[in-house]
């Protein structure tokens, strides 16, 4: 057995102690490393008060920040391979040895393999004899320094060795070092006393490692200082823990994205919103009423923050001081009305919650949509619109229908007419009827409801309940102004006046409606005769026939010529005869209105009467055309 077989079961015990130091200050490194991070994000945490995702960007940042320093400063220590040469370069260092404890345990190995001095050398490069070698054989792996001075000739620590090897040859390199092209060293001859000088550096070499102290070379103060490092780390974990408990636990709890508080002087034991503590809705429209309950240390007021979800829009009211009793103090405030979801968070002393999110329960949104259907013989399209007032023809058909906009289920929708003046009480509501499966869309009927031929004006509530039991803001209230159907006129003329007892005049008729004629009728009777309950004798009546165009609508206007048969009157001489026309305008399939016109009266007279008529009226057209002419040639007033 080798003399530095021990010394090399030496090293192999001092390589695996300097592995074990380096993972063990790796170790106590990463411990004080973790806990610098953890008290930096207390730190922040504490101070700011962060949210779940400002915390969980604080958290990134600082296991980030963690992993980087561990990366560039700790796993290189613990990543890093030494083998027993390294360890002996190190111990050459370290203690000043003028001996080439790389050189001897390489001549060493080579020896416990069975390898020939000459032949060793011949293998490797000379550089592997060189004394602090780093790099490795190429035939046996073992690390062989490459230090060569500027002459080309490597450099040995001893000079003497050196010298033993180069007097055999004068050439280190051997005869071959000069050819052109050889790229393997030539062999070294046998006449180097290889064999005897390795023993000599080998028992020289045995005898100064039972001297080294390799203890030296364990990196004891890095190790003492990270453990030491390490236990104050976890000292300062342990008396925080111990002296404030409950920020330990909430900090572990925010650590895991909690929503737990750090501990405060002022405690707020419970917040109720519109007297519910647990999760608040609040009707749209209506105020938010905030009470809290404190203990601790309670200041005068406090506050409470409100910040729209939907918009964004804050605002804050004061939270003031109303009872005090061995429980705690109770703090109330009034928000304003409510008219989107909002986030709560209310602060009273050093106390603060978390945001609270009141939801808001929406007031049904509706839509009035009104149908009026003319009938049939106006020619009037329907009109359909979703204001609440409207104007409808007389006689129209009036729909109603109600759709909710924001989705709500509707419980109920009524129909109530509004009286006015003397008017009696409407009867009991009529009730709208669902149209579809989400009850979103209702329908009032028709006929249930009376709103069919719609002859005077009227004014209507509708009140809407959700499935919440809410109703609109304020009640739906509407009004349908009805236009009239006019009725007809009638106008009837004639040129003489003056006719004989057995004359059948000729009279002009003039008949005008707005939607259509429905019947016109000449009516004739004696002056004195004119008395409704005068004998059927003594009047005659002529109905004039109405083109009847088969449609739903009749002719608007009717003018003409009528001859008058009045023999069933028996006129004689000096009698007065009243004449006039009856016009019934068209409505369809309801009643028509009448219109009577001006009379006209006809004297019966004899032929002399007749033609002092035709005189007159001659005489007075002369007139009149003589006036118009000179009206016309602005001669009237030369005369």
């Amino acid at each position: 057995m080798s003399g530095l077989q021990t010394f090399r079961s030496r090293l192999g015990r001092l390589k695996t102690r300097r592995a074990l130091t380096r993972w063990q200050t790796a170790i106590a490194r990463s411990l004080v490393l973790v806990v610098i991070g953890l008290f930096a994000l207390l730190l922040i945490d504490y101070v700011l008060r962060l949210e779940v995702v400002p915390r969980l960007f604080a958290i990134m940042v600082i296991v980030g920040t963690v992993a980087w320093w561990a990366v560039r400063r700790i796993l290189p220590d613990i990543s890093k391979q030494e083998s027993v040469i390294d360890i002996a370069l190190q111990l050459e260092r370290t203690h000043g040895v003028d001996s080439d404890l790389v050189a001897a345990l390489q001549f060493d190995a080579a020896a416990e393999r069975g390898v020939a001095a000459d032949s060793f050398a011949a293998t490797c490069e000379p550089t592997a004899l060189a004394a602090g070698s780093g790099t490795l054989c190429r035939k046996s792996g073992t690390p062989a320094r490459q230090k060569t001075a500027k002459s080309g000739h490597p450099t040995f620590k001893n000079r003497k060795l050196y010298h033993y090897l180069a007097a055999g040859s004068g050439d280190w390199r051997g005869p071959a070092a000069n050819a052109v092209g050889s790229s393997a060293a030539p062999p070294m001859t046998t006449s180097l006393g290889s064999a005897t000088l390795q023993r000599a550096v080998i028992e020289r070499t045995a005898k100064i490692a039972e001297t080294l102290d390799l203890r030296s070379a364990v990196p004891k103060t890095d190790v003492r200082r990270a453990t030491w490092l390490a236990v104050i780390a976890v000292v300062s974990v342990s008396a925080f823990c111990l002296s404030f408990p409950g920020h330990a636990n909430a900090f572990w709890n925010r650590l895991w994205l909690g929503t737990v508080s750090y501990p405060t002087r002022t405690i707020i034991h419970e917040v109720a919103v519109n007297g519910r503590p647990d999760a608040a809705r609040v009707v749209e429209g209506e105020s938010v009423e905030i009470v809290v309950k404190c203990s601790g240390v309670t200041p005068i007021d406090g506050k409470v923050m409100l910040r729209g979800v939907e918009t964004g829009d804050s605002t804050s009211v004061t939270l003031q001081r109303l009872d005090e009793s061995n429980d705690g103090v109770v703090y109330a405030a009034d928000g304003p009305p409510l008219n989107e979801p909002i986030e709560l968070m209310i602060q009273v002393g050093d106390a603060k919650t978390s945001p609270r999110r009141i939801a808001i329960i929406r007031r049904p949104l509706v839509e009035l949509t009104i149908e009026a259907v003319a009938p049939a013989y106006m020619q009037r399209d329907s009109i359909r619109q979703h204001e609440h007032y409207i104007q409808v023809m007389e006689g129209s058909n009036v729909n109603l229908s109600l759709r909710c906009t924001n989705g709500k289920r509707l419980a109920e929708v009524r129909f109530e007419p509004i009286s006015e003046g003397d008017e009696p009480a409407p009867p009991n509501p009529i009730v709208f009827t669902p149209t579809d499966a989400a009850r979103t869309s209702w329908h009032l009927d028709t006929a249930t409801s009376a709103l069919t031929r719609i002859a005077k004006d009227f004014q209507f509530r509708i009140t809407v309940v959700d499935e919440d039991g809410l109703a609109t803001y304020h009640p739906i209230e509407g009004a349908v102004r009805v236009k009239r159907d006019r009725g007809p006129t009638a106008t009837i003329a004639t040129q003489l006046h003056a006719i004989l007892p057995s004359a059948r005049p000729t009279v002009a008729i003039h008949a005008e409606d707005d939607f259509g004629i429905g019947a016109i009728a000449l009516h004739a009777r004696r002056a004195e005769m004119r008395d409704p309950g005068a004998e059927e004798e003594k009047s005659v009546s002529i109905r004039i026939p109405v083109e009847d165009t088969g449609q739903a609508w009749r002719d608007r206007v009717v003018h003409g010529e009528q001859l008058l048969d009045l023999s069933p009157l028996r006129l004689v001489e000096h009698d007065k005869l009243l004449v006039w026309l009856e016009v019934i305008d068209y409505r369809g399939e309801w009643s028509g209105v009448s219109a009577v016109s001006e009379p006209i009266t006809l004297d019966v007279v004899d032929e002399r009467g007749v033609l002092d008529a035709i005189l007159r009226s001659d005489a007075d057209a002369e007139q009149i055309l003589t006036d118009v002419i000179e009206r016309e040639l602005g001669l009237k007033g030369d005369r």
